[in-house]
């Protein structure tokens, strides 16, 4: 009796794991080709409301508060959801 229970109770926790994991993998698939965020400007706004450009691949600024960096970047336009943006 014992055994039957470990086995019934060993095979129900894989086929749950199974179930999971099928059941996580559809989050995971990308149909198609995956489109990146293009990135336009990046800028320090200074509390006066002053724009500065700045470099992003040249390292971080140091902001003095209470300024703050902003970036700009556009999505762009995928077949599959042409109507939605």
């Amino acid at each position: 009796m014992k055994r039957t229970v470990h086995f019934a109770l060993t095979t129900a926790f894989l086929l749950v794991c199974a179930g999971l994991i099928a059941f996580l993998h559809q989050f995971t698939v990308v149909e198609g080709n995956f489109t990146y965020p293009e990135w336009e400007t990046s800028s320090i706004v200074s509390a006066d409301g002053k724009e500065s450009a700045i470099d992003p691949m040249a390292g971080e600024p140091e902001l003095r508060l209470p300024s703050f960096w902003t970036e700009r970047f556009s999505i762009p336009p995928h077949p599959r959801f042409r109507n939605r943006l």
